[in-house]
């Protein structure tokens, strides 16, 4: 008994000693230990502009529908006077411009994936002016004392918290556009309801702008027929939306913006 006793533990010592069995195989991608082959195949709709075909170069991704594509190619559609999602069609106003951000990860993404395209871009720029006999800029990097010397960007005064027309945080703002319904407003004078009631523009855009695109979205004929109004004040049509938050507004949070019919006195 003694004897089965040793042998059995000897068969678990030697279980025991055994390689765990390999993991099932991933066809979208091999590994040996210290590099990911991955493929592409599987990956290129995901890392590919719908526009031009190509991988992302200076990925963009709209607000609106979050789709993305190379910000050359979306400037371009723009351009052209293609105020929509080249992919869903999605109406991005005015400003469609306003409506991009950099896609940071997308773009991490493409490059991790795919190193050798900044390269590839880099050499064809430098063949490209080198070709025309154009001498190319040098990027200028500030120097350590350049850089302590620069004001911090984290200010801890009250008044900072809202910028100035002048200011660079001022060129992009978010509101909330809404049908009026204020004592003053009568049934005649309401207007419909926005499907997409926020919406971000320049701040520069000028309350007459914002009139006609409140008149195409509501299929008014006239844009001088529809009145825009931030509490309750009249607003008139060549201030900016950033002086009507500056100075109407007056809040931290997303601006409300009311519009109804124009009613003649």
């Amino acid at each position: 008994q003694e004897q089965e006793e040793e042998e059995e533990e000897e068969e678990r010592q030697k279980e025991s000693a055994l390689p765990p069995p390999p993991a099932p195989e991933d066809p979208a991608a091999e590994s040996d230990g210290r590099t990911v082959k991955l493929d592409m195949d599987r990956l290129n709709s995901l890392f590919t502009c719908r526009i031009c075909g190509g991988y992302f170069r200076d990925a963009h991704t709209i607000t609106e529908c979050l789709h993305t594509f190379c910000k050359s190619c979306l400037l371009k559609s723009f351009n052209e006077g293609y105020n929509v999602c080249p992919h869903c069609k999605v109406d991005l106003g005015p400003q469609p411009r306003n409506l991009i951000l950099y896609d940071r990860t997308m773009q991490e993404l493409v490059n991790k994936v795919l190193p050798g395209l900044d390269r590839e871009d880099e050499e064809k720029e430098a063949d490209f002016y080198a070709a025309r006999g154009i001498k190319r800029k040098a990027i200028e990097q500030p120097t350590d004392e350049q850089a302590m010397a620069q004001p911090s960007s984290v200010s801890t005064s009250t008044a900072a918290s809202v910028p100035s027309p002048a200011s660079p945080a001022s060129r992009d703002m978010a509101f909330k556009l809404a049908p009026d319904a204020s004592p003053t407003t009568t049934p005649e004078m309401q207007l419909a309801s926005l499907a997409k009631p926020f919406i971000k523009v320049n701040g520069k855009l000028k309350v007459s702008q914002l009139k006609k695109y409140l008149a195409k979205k509501l299929s008014v004929d006239d844009p001088e027929k529809i009145d825009v109004l931030c509490k309750g004040e009249i607003l008139g049509k060549e201030l900016s939306v950033n002086f009507v938050r500056c100075t109407r507004w007056r809040h931290e949070d997303n601006m409300l913006l009311n519009y109804r019919k124009h009613q003649d006195i």
